[in-house]
């Protein structure tokens, strides 16, 4: 597609609204908190898209990469050690003011999201039936840069998977949260990813503005620092006929989760409006009682 070039706004589009700002109390705004906060681990975007291209929400472990995380390893049965990349910075923003980010940062996360480490009994009532509840027993930091993490369990695969499911949830500024209680309010948005949270507008828009001191590269140019754009810009449309008329119309640069008759209709009156087709990652069954008629009889359920 030729060489990355620098500047510019993407205009991207969301069905709903943003309601809580807090990652403790929902992952509804996955997508928005990724722009501006970050977490252990993320993709790997140097790798070949014919090898595995990140079309699921599953990815193997083989393609996970490090974002805030550089790497890790089990070094006994049941102890999962992360070493944190070094020279990260929260984004220049009250109460951080562009400190470092540190190990302390992570044990208070996970402290705050499971219950333990940083002096949490307690997980978040949000987090409460994740498996890293009832698995995880201890998270000490060991330096500036090393998280232990200690489980009753010593499944390798479990605790690789567990860890790699919320790996990619975004950490919060500590100081924010001893500052405010909790971070609902979309001006207490602090992270260290490679956007600033500039304006929010309900029912309206968000809008963020490039990070200056991210620490990011592209992963396919690694003498590029990232991000390319200036601008991001997300527009709140409910109606997916006011989004679809958006994107004809080169309002908005970015459109997902669209129908397949709607991208068939896109494809036919846009056919220079590029697409990709990503496979679904869930499905619906109907299940009948199979107690009563007349699905008690198995030539039925089998029609």
């Amino acid at each position: 597609l030729g060489t990355p070039q620098y500047g510019g706004t993407l205009t991207d589009y969301s069905p709903i609204d943003f309601g809580l700002w807090d990652p403790a109390s929902s992952s509804s705004l996955a997508t928005l908190m990724g722009a501006y906060a970050e977490g252990l681990y993320g993709d790997n975007w140097a790798l070949n898209p014919s090898t595995f291209d990140f079309s699921t929400g599953f990815r193997p472990p083989d393609y996970v990469t490090g974002a805030l995380a550089e790497k890790w390893e089990f070094t006994g049965a049941g102890t999962y050690v992360v070493h944190l990349r070094q020279g990260v910075h929260w984004q220049n923003i009250p109460p951080v003011n562009g400190r470092l980010f540190t190990s302390a940062d992570v044990v208070y996360n996970f402290g705050r999201d499971f219950g333990h480490g940083a002096g949490f009994t307690q997980p978040s009532p949000f987090l409460a039936s994740n498996p890293l509840t009832s698995s995880l027993t201890d998270v000490t930091a060991d330096g500036d840069y090393t998280v232990i993490f200690q489980f009753n369990t010593p499944n390798v695969e479990f605790i690789l998977e567990s860890m790699e499911a919320v790996g990619e949830d975004p950490f919060c500024a500590p100081e924010a949260v001893k500052q405010w209680g909790d971070l609902n309010d979309w001006h207490h948005a602090i992270g260290t990813g490679p956007f600033i949270l500039q304006d929010y507008v309900v029912g309206g828009s968000a809008t963020l503005t490039k990070n200056p001191s991210y620490w990011g590269v592209d992963d396919r140019y690694p003498q590029n620092p990232i991000p390319y754009i200036d601008k991001l810009s997300i527009l709140i449309m409910p109606d997916s006929a006011t989004g679809l008329a958006a994107v004809r119309t080169g309002k908005i640069d970015v459109m997902e989760n669209i129908t397949y008759q709607n991208a068939q209709d896109v494809k036919r009156s846009n056919p220079e409006i590029m697409q990709l087709t990503v496979p679904g990652v869930q499905g619906g069954t109907v299940d009948p009682r199979n107690d009563k008629a007349p699905f008690n009889d198995i030539r039925v359920r089998e029609a």
